[in-house]
């Protein structure tokens, strides 16, 4: 009888225990959203080219067959935009690092035949693709699904889509089969340079050229109307239009369904950036490359000083001086809304803080980071108060039990283990009060508002590297590049105009 007491006993202690763990270490996570906008990185055919993972975007662009450029094209209409972003076409720095005759892993990144080679009958180019965001994964097949269809996998780290096997190159075929399936009403907006060549996203123009738009692509019946987004708007599927100005225009397609698919409506937008015409000076060879600015000002008494730099886009000196003050100045604000000292009320309390401030963007950046900050403390606040609550009960409930433990108890034993274990409830507790405490001391500042906010103002921005200067550790060929990249357009003798 006495070995059955001890047992239910040890079983109860046990099972407290285990609801302590559950309670401080919940085994569960919320399930991630494919919501948000993804890192920027290197465009191809409408997404972006995931940093981290590709070294060589030219390559891994340029490696895609015309089939899976033709499903991404299709999909992208799809897809969230948190779901557009690829980690590898082949590999890392380009198909040509991988010999499938000499296959070894590393340098090459799949394994042999891999569709990411073009399988076993169609090497040369690829046939698949991973989507870097596993959340998306839902997305990502129903936009396979809409485009024809083809061959999924999900996988911790990325979701990979194949259309190898459906295309004769015998690889992937064992892979989970997505069918096809008549897409929803969808509006499907794309933009080009020529009348021929409407494929893309997003394109770099110059005042006055033509651009050429087309949602030819959008599912359903309807009619198409479109928001240039510099007060101009259009009718029809493929529309053109000139902008007057410089600047960064999201022009927003709206698809109006009618007949069978009246009241239905659906939205997508393209992305036209227009850059000035800019005179590029005889000899770029004095022209400033690089610029670097540093700002200070008094937040709060506190004297806090920025830096920040930009690269030359060729044009006069005082556009780049202006442009690299401004970034320096808003850097200043994110530092001193990092400074603050706001635990609650986040929206009045960083109001507050930042409200010395005149300029308004150094204001907003100020707010923001200030607002960012406070926030989260609040939030972890909350969930160490929670945890600390019921872990204080949890641990009542087991330092009763073993209270009454040792005032029943008559063996030696019994009392020592009821002993031990309220000695145990008690370090334990004075552990967690005294991680809770210091947790909080590092979330919560020290500061308090006081002293003198000055708006940052720029003590120096100078050009710290030309031309000549880049030209002599990557060579004249880079600094010409820098020059196609921003107008399009390259000077006729590199040698004498970039020469060492």
């Amino acid at each position: 009888m006495e070995s059955e007491t001890k047992r239910a006993w040890s079983g109860l202690k046990r099972l407290i225990f285990l609801l302590v763990l559950f309670t401080l270490f919940p085994p569960f996570q919320a399930h991630a959203q494919c919501t948000g906008s993804p890192q920027p990185g290197a465009s191809c055919h409408g997404y972006i080219l995931s940093s981290a993972d590709i070294s060589n975007p030219t390559a891994q662009c340029s490696d895609m067959s015309p089939k899976l450029v033709e499903l991404l094209n299709c999909m992208e209409g799809y897809l969230p935009e948190k779901a557009k972003v690829i980690s590898s076409v082949s590999d890392s720095q380009g198909m040509d690092r991988c010999i499938p005759s000499e296959h070894s892993r590393p340098p090459c990144a799949h394994v042999i035949y891999s569709c990411h080679y073009g399988g076993r009958d169609c090497i040369g180019q690829s046939y698949a693709v991973d989507f870097k965001n596993s959340e998306c994964y839902a997305e990502i097949r129903q936009a396979l699904a809409y485009c024809g269809g083809g061959r999924i996998k999900t996988y911790s780290t990325h979701i990979h889509v194949s259309v190898g096997c459906e295309n004769g190159c015998n690889c992937d075929c064992g892979l989970t089969k997505v069918n096809p399936v008549t897409p929803e009403f969808n509006a499907v907006a794309k933009v080009g340079k020529t009348a021929t060549s409407i494929e893309e996203k997003n394109v770099i123009v110059k005042v006055g050229d033509m651009v050429y738009f087309d949602a030819s692509d959008s599912v359903g019946v309807g009619s198409f109307s479109w928001d240039y987004a510099d007060g101009n708007t259009a009718t029809g599927a493929s529309p053109s239009h000139s902008f007057s100005s410089e600047g960064t225009y999201t022009v927003a397609l709206t698809f109006t369904g009618s007949g069978a698919d009246a009241g239905k409506s659906d939205t997508d937008t393209v992305t036209v950036i227009v850059k000035g015409v800019v005179v590029i000076p005889d000899s770029p060879l004095e022209e400033p490359l690089l610029y670097k600015c540093v700002c200070t000002g008094l937040c709060h008494g506190q004297e806090l000083t920025a830096q920040a730099a930009v690269r030359s886009s060729w044009e006069s000196e005082q556009v780049q001086e202006v442009e690299c003050c401004e970034i320096c100045i808003e850097i200043w604000g994110e530092m001193c809304g990092g400074y603050a000292n706001c635990s609650k009320d986040c929206e009045s309390c960083c109001g507050d803080w930042c409200k010395d401030l005149d300029d308004e963007p150094v204001k907003k950046q100020c707010e923001a980071v200030c607002e960012g900050r406070c926030k989260s403390y609040f939030a972890v606040s909350e969930i160490l108060g929670l945890i600390s609550t019921v872990s204080i009960i949890l641990a009542a409930i087991i330092f009763a039990l073993h209270a009454i433990a040792l005032l029943v108890s008559f063996g030696p034993y019994e009392r020592s283990e009821a002993k031990r274990s309220i000695k145990y409830v008690i370090i334990v507790l004075v552990l967690f009060a005294l991680i809770f405490h210091i947790v909080n001391i590092l979330y919560a500042p020290f500061r308090v508002p006081g002293g003198e906010t000055t708006n940052p103002t720029c003590l120096d921005c100078s050009n710290i590297q030309t031309c000549s200067d880049y030209n002599m550790y990557l060579g004249y060929q880079d600094c010409i590049l820098n020059v196609c990249d921003v107008h399009d357009t390259c000077y006729v003798d590199k040698d004498q105009q970039c020469a060492s």
